[in-house]
């Protein structure tokens, strides 16, 4: 979105953001989020330039068809907070850890072949692939699918944990 609007000449330089504070909706006895998740803020500054270089392209998606696979079931307009969800932690973050990584594993590297079309260049014209720090298995798993070695990737979440939208800013 940085990009575009620095490309359409509304903005020169676009400051962006990435903070997530996922303790807060984390229980803490489930062993199968609460070791995965960290906090984090990280920002970028991005700003318009006549040289060759920069984000050349970027690619911006959503699929809700997995909404049940990591989610917070109870809290929001769809089921309000009770009691009842309360006591059984329904406010608290929960993933299909399974369905989640063949998703992830597989969109990752779909991602980064739609980029590279778009800019048009080819994956040996990468130094550096960097992407969502969801779980190091993940980008292991599309390194091999895209045939680049594990070095070509930035990665840090052995150190910070999955920080959500503050984990490319960190990244960076």
């Amino acid at each position: 979105m940085a990009q575009t609007a620095i490309v359409a000449g509304t903005y020169a330089t676009v400051l962006v953001v990435g903070a997530d504070t996922m303790s807060a909706i984390l229980n803490w006895d489930d062993r199968a989020t609460a070791v995965l998740f960290g906090d984090g803020a990280g920002a970028v500054l991005l700003r318009a330039t006549e040289e060759d270089h920069g984000v050349l392209a970027t690619l911006l998606g959503s699929d809700g068809a997995g909404d049940d696979l990591l989610m917070i079931p109870a809290g929001g307009s769809a089921q309000p907070l009770s009691i009842e969800a309360l006591e059984a932690r329904q406010n608290t973050l929960q993933m299909n850890g399974r369905q989640v990584f063949r998703f992830a594993a597989r969109i990752v590297a779909e991602s980064v072949h739609a980029v590279l079309q778009s800019a048009g260049l080819g994956i040996e014209s990468v130094d550096w692939i960097i992407p969502h720090q969801a779980n190091t298995r993940i980008i292991q798993v599309a390194a091999e699918r895209l045939q680049v070695p594990l070095e070509r990737f930035v990665v840090n979440v052995d150190a910070y944990g999955n920080t959500s939208a503050a984990s490319v800013p960190i990244a960076l």
